[in-house]
């Protein structure tokens, strides 16, 4: 509290065993993210980060170091090129242009904007890879759609189990011992073939629906 001047009711917001909603606060001296794995306190040069020891966690800090060392060597280049400018400008008397130079070299997003547009682009990666692509991967498999439709299953067993005993009636005899709980088997399921039209359109409702908040949340993140 005293390191980022945040409230006792700003830091639970961040507490892993509290059920908190996804958070973004803008406060004087610290910005409070908590997005699915992210949640990190971002200060003016600063980003402290909890659950490290989560793979997705050590990935966006690989991302995040990148993205601030990257920026801040973009910024150290053109420091220097302006440097240089200044010293032909005014060599030049041309006040005007050295102004412009320094304007074009000061337009680089400051530390917590990077550090949020990182947070921001790692929560939607997250929902992509854990909401997207399962949808994606179960639509284009057909057969773990149709193991999906638990109801007519089990009234198609009930119709084969109704069905051999009725044979096992006729004929005088009974296979109960011969097929112990058969019943279970998948030969049970061979005429099992479900319309998955039904699970499909569900599905698909679904995912373009999540795919369009996907959409949204990318033009969220900073440019």
């Amino acid at each position: 509290m005293q390191r980022t001047g945040l409230p006792g009711h700003d830091l639970r917001a961040l507490d892993p065993v509290l059920s908190y909603p996804s958070t973004i606060l803008g406060r004087e001296r610290a910005i409070v993210v908590n997005l699915e794995h992210i949640r990190a306190i971002i200060i003016a040069k600063e980003v402290l980060m909890l659950n490290s020891n989560n793979p997705l966690v050590v990935q966006f800090v690989e991302v995040l170091v990148h993205r601030i060392t990257s920026a801040n060597n973009y910024m150290m280049q053109q420091e220097l090129k302006k440097n240089d400018m200044d010293i032909r400008y005014a060599s030049k008397a041309s006040w005007n242009s050295s102004k412009e130079a320094m304007v074009t070299c000061q337009q680089v997003q400051p530390f917590e904007f990077r550090a949020l547009e990182a947070c921001l682009e790692s929560a939607c990666r997250c929902l992509d890879y854990e909401v997207r692509d399962e949808l994606e991967h179960l639509l284009d498999d057909e057969n773990d759609m149709a193991e999906m439709y638990l109801a007519e299953k089990l009234e198609t067993q009930l119709m084969d189990q109704a069905l051999q005993k009725e044979k096992e009636e006729t004929n005088g005899f009974s296979l109960l011992n011969e097929r112990s709980d058969d019943s279970h088997s998948p030969d049970s399921y061979i005429s099992f073939k479900p319309d998955i039209e039904e699970l499909e359109m569900l599905l698909e409702a679904y995912f373009a629906e999540i795919d369009g908040i996907l959409h949204k949340l990318s033009h969220v993140c900073i440019h």
